[in-house]
């Protein structure tokens, strides 16, 4: 998404942010945002809201946003005790994190952050119309913003049954 909205982007956990510790990864993805001076970092996440053992106690369920909101928090805390033990990254970088719910609820700050990519490709009128004329169409997507949240959508679905089919292989190896 952020490549296609122009932005100078590094993905795949690029390892040596904390020189003492090159083998700690605390970005997902760092992107050089336009008009922003720094770059910005994102610790990116699922959760999944219906997990009991995830729950505080005394409670039956999350409201929307509360699973997102509480794995946000934890990486965020995460974080800052890698920023206390080994200093701040170099270069320097802005951490965010971006959390999905399975269920597709988004925290506050996920859902502003993306907003912001919204708006650069909105401002740099980067997939307005991906319909073209007389072609024939079965992806609802036609414009940047329906396309990568269907896209997120997607890949949050994915993971989400490829981790029920691993616990499903591995109960049934558990018993034989």
């Amino acid at each position: 998404m952020l490549r296609e909205a122009e932005q100078d982007v590094s993905d795949a956990e690029s390892a040596n942010w904390f020189r003492q510790r090159p083998d700690l990864r605390p970005f997902d993805v760092v992107a050089g945002l336009r008009g922003k001076s720094m770059l910005q970092g994102w610790d990116i996440g699922i959760t999944d809201p219906t997990r009991v053992g995830r729950l505080p106690a005394g409670t039956d369920y999350f409201k929307k946003g509360a699973a997102a909101a509480r794995m946000a928090s934890r990486k965020a805390g995460e974080y800052a005790v890698l920023v206390s033990m080994y200093g701040e990254p170099r270069p320097s970088i802005q951490h965010g994190v971006i959390v999905h719910e399975v269920s597709g609820g988004l925290g506050k700050k996920a859902s502003n952050q993306l907003a912001e990519v919204l708006d650069i490709a909105k401002e740099l009128k980067i997939g307005i119309n991906y319909r073209e004329e007389g072609a024939e169409h079965t992806w609802t997507a036609n414009d940047f913003a329906t396309k990568w949240v269907q896209r997120m959508s997607f890949t949050i679905v994915k993971f989400r049954a490829m981790t029920v089919l691993a616990g499903l292989r591995k109960a049934a190896m558990a018993a034989h």
